[in-house]
């Protein structure tokens, strides 16, 4: 198992576990996700409507810290042994 950063903007980076194959290859995994997350035709909930002045159109609405482990371990990990994990964030004061 392998640690990777997941960079969150605003809400810092996050820490996943995830088997060795996935984090000798992240960036290929990384765009698969995004290609499923952006594909109109999925329904995998984090479509949502938004309404504006100038007009309605489909936004997405998902957590990269918990919906790329999620997508990993129902797709490419269905099969495996090994799952992908959010670790715990440790917060200093």
């Amino acid at each position: 198992m392998s640690l990777i950063w997941i960079n969150e903007g605003m809400n810092g980076y996050d820490v996943l576990s995830v088997p060795d194959c996935i984090a000798d290859d992240l960036s290929k995994y990384i765009h698969d996700f995004y290609d499923w997350l952006y594909d109109k035709s999925n329904d995998h909930g984090h479509w949502e409507n938004v309404d504006e002045e100038f007009g309605s159109f489909p936004g997405l609405c998902y957590d990269g810290a918990t919906d790329f482990p999620k997508w990993l371990n129902e797709t490419v990990l269905k099969d495996s042994d090994e799952n992908a994990y959010l670790l715990p964030k440790i917060e200093f004061d």
